[in-house]
């Protein structure tokens, strides 16, 4: 880019990291690691080559734990958050 798209860019930066601190900040930061894209994509993978070589028991068994990371994970980015659970009509604490 030349100097003057630099420019252009730089200001626009500038402008959002001024109207959204909060969203500024977390595109600056160091991206965390996708784990629940991750699970999803194995559990894709796995269930069916288990359904093929163990059988369909052993393959419910893998998509129930699967299933109950996936709750787990998401419990633990919501609390991480901050926000009160759904449902919950106090506001945040």
């Amino acid at each position: 880019m030349d100097d003057q798209q630099q420019r252009i860019l730089h200001d626009i930066e500038r402008d959002l990291a001024r109207a959204d601190p909060a969203f500024a900040a977390r595109m600056r930061g160091p991206r965390p690691f996708p784990t629940l894209s991750v699970l999803c994509a194995l559990t894709y993978i796995v269930v069916p080559l288990e359904a093929v070589l163990f059988g369909g028991r052993v393959a419910v068994v893998t998509l129930a734990l699967a299933a109950n990371a996936v709750v787990v994970i998401l419990v633990r980015r919501h609390r991480r958050s901050g926000r009160p659970p759904p449902g919950d009509r106090r506001g945040p604490a």
